[in-house]
């Protein structure tokens, strides 16, 4: 829970930074100069116990709806988070039914992104309202240590604060102050940047119906930094108001500050009306900044009409992130099969294809039968048959079985050389030479 101390609440000051801490805080962690100590005057509120039930125990911090308390549910033996309305809000009787109309319906809220309600009510005149005790640190305080935060982390948030506004949304709650400093990220889980968003649809309520005009500054609430021009003008307002404040919650955490900043309350205001936002820095990537562009339209019919819509787009920026840069080449794997010896070229198109061999790619090698044996004929001659041969006469049927007899013993007689396995220095005789082969006769390993 987040907040200032209220005038009577002690504190530890810095005059540098203008920021309050509390008392065990000797020096601003921000700038490193000297606190002053501001005491206070005792909180009557401290030990109270509400309805029998919510004890009062220590001070959170205080804005402008109420002060916010750690307490203790002795019910359930519980820590919570215990608001207390501000007596000068709770004593308007139109306030206080619109505070408890707006209370009963966030008891309603159950979404991850957004604080339990667990309880609320009145107790001696003091409205209140219960929640759970959240361990973190907001959103703008994160803003402050980092300066600007890396489009990544910003969409993870957005898409999250999607989800709860939606949520919302569909029960008729629009929060209407949606700010940094309403937005806690938890410190459980570490690591994940999960967040809750506080007060939905509370703080806005109340000063509507407690004060007249838009002059109030409590009219106004939201803050200004953040208000659609609808809120400004007191139009009507809904899920797109809230697109809206998103809108410049991202920009701020891109670039540093919110996109329309004055030093008047006036001049802000017509910023927020009138100007366009300054264009985003370039390391904001453009798919993003056209995003938030659209969400901070001036007219509600410009933005995108839904929260869902809206992380939709997102998921689209978060997923452009991953591509390569324009100009870098993209390389598409190699066809299966191709050769990849060094030196090859990139493929072009495809050329004329040639048969397969095993140098080529044993994979797609297919092996053709090879043809059945035959007897040898001469080149040629025409395949004989088993009737051809027996008609052939008898002194060239012997010829022709002769040279096949002589071809297979010098075959024969080649591998045993080339094998080592004959040596000429044990045959005291070798073999006569055997006669030629007839030319293009197909010679048969020796079956020895």
């Amino acid at each position: 829970m987040q907040g200032g101390p209220g005038n009577n609440a002690a504190e530890a000051y810095c005059a540098s930074c203008s920021r309050s801490f509390p008392l065990d805080v000797s020096h601003c962690p921000h700038d490193g100069a000297k606190l002053v100590r501001f005491e206070g005057a005792a909180d009557p509120m401290l030990g109270k116990v509400l309805d029998g039930r919510f004890e009062i125990r220590a001070p959170l911090g205080e804005g402008g709806m109420g002060t916010v308390y750690r307490g203790w549910q002795l019910s359930v033996d519980r820590e919570v988070a215990i608001k207390v309305v501000h007596p000068s809000i709770a004593s308007h009787r139109e306030a206080a039914k619109r505070f408890l109309r707006e209370a009963r319906l966030a008891t309603r809220l159950s979404a991850p992104g957004i604080v339990n309600v667990f309880d609320f009510g009145q107790a001696d005149g003091v409205l209140y309202i219960v929640m759970e005790l959240l361990r973190g640190q907001s959103l703008d305080a994160i803003r402050v240590a980092a300066g600007v935060v890396p489009p990544r982390r910003v969409i993870h948030f957005a898409e999250q604060l999607c989800d709860a506004l939606e949520a919302a949304h569909i029960q008729g709650i629009v929060h209407r102050d949606l700010k940094p400093g309403n937005v806690i990220i938890l410190d459980d889980p570490p690591g994940r940047d999960l967040l809750k968003v506080l007060d939905f649809g509370l703080a806005k309520s109340i000063s509507a119906d407690a004060t007249e005009g838009i002059t109030s500054t409590n009219a106004m609430m939201g803050t200004p930094l953040y208000m659609a021009p609808e809120q400004i003008e007191s139009a009507a307002i809904d899920g797109r108001t809230d697109l809206y404040a998103l809108a410049c919650i991202m920009y701020e955490l891109l670039t540093g500050a919110p996109p329309f900043v004055d030093a008047t309350l006036s001049a802000l205001l017509a910023k927020q009306l009138h100007e366009p936002p300054p264009p985003m820095p370039p390391w904001v990537p453009p798919p993003l900044a056209a995003v938030i562009a659209r969400m901070l339209a001036k007219r509600p019919d410009d933005r995108f009409p839904s929260c869902a819509e809206v992380r939709t787009a997102l998921g689209q920026v978060r997923a452009s992130l991953g591509t390569p840069a324009v100009g870098v080449p993209i390389l598409t794997p190699l066809p299966a099969h191709a050769p990849l010896a060094a030196g090859t070229p990139p493929p072009g198109p495809s050329p004329t294809p040639l048969p397969a061999t095993a140098e080529d790619d044993a994979d797609v090698l297919t092996l053709m039968p090879l043809p059945a044996p035959s007897s040898p004929v001469a080149a040629g001659a025409e395949p004989p048959s088993s009737a051809s041969f027996g008609a052939m006469p008898p002194a060239r049927r012997a010829g022709l079985i002769a040279a096949v007899a002589a071809a297979i013993i010098a075959v024969g007689l080649a591998a045993l050389v080339a094998t080592g396995a004959f040596d000429a220095r044990k045959h005291a005789e070798p073999p006569p030479p055997p006669s030629p082969p007839a030319t293009g006769a197909l010679v048969a390993p020796d079956p020895r």
